[in-house]
């Protein structure tokens, strides 16, 4: 029997890190790399969030046609992505998932400490008419008044064509 790391790509995209300001989580730290799909049709990114007491913020999928730059890098082309729903356990303090519903595209983190985000990407739901085959998670807002943790993983799935070694995931 092959395991997770087996029959999937998992990849680091945001490294643990503290964050104490707006600009921090927004504009260089919150950001996943784009990654890959040509070779997966499925991407869960997993948010971990640690201490976020003094925290709220709002993350949001983006596509683009070129894997490995952020989301704001002017440079390239990118455009939302939308996210229906997505899956948490903040407000379950023996660590049941929920489904729940994206308001405006958007995955809401509040303040809940030690809890977990995940959301599902399926790459039949990139715009393949404008060649988008890569996506990304970006904190799109928020607020800060003390300090936030936060890291986040994105593990690939479904491989298009079955190998003994896994394509790589291109970030």
């Amino acid at each position: 029997m092959q395991t997770l790391v087996q029959n999937n790509m998992v990849v680091g995209v945001i490294p643990p890190a503290s964050y104490s300001t707006e600009a921090s989580i927004i504009h260089t730290g919150a950001i996943t790399r784009y990654v890959s799909l040509k070779n997966y049709r499925k991407a869960t990114f997993i948010l971990n969030v640690g201490a976020c007491s003094d925290a709220t913020v709002q993350f949001a999928l983006y596509q683009s046609k070129a894997p490995g730059t952020a989301p704001s890098n002017s440079s390239i082309s990118t455009t939302a992505l939308a996210m229906t729903r997505f899956w948490t356990n903040n407000a379950s303090p023996d660590g049941v998932f929920v489904r729940t519903a994206a308001a405006s595209s958007v995955m809401a983190v509040n303040s809940t400490n030690n809890c977990t985000y995940i959301v599902d990407v399926d790459a039949a739901a990139l715009t393949v008419a404008s060649s988008y085959d890569c996506v990304a998670l970006a904190c799109v807002s928020g607020t800060v008044t003390g300090t936030a943790f936060f890291s986040a993983n994105v593990i690939l799935s479904h491989p298009r064509y079955a190998k003994d070694a896994l394509p790589a995931a291109n970030v």
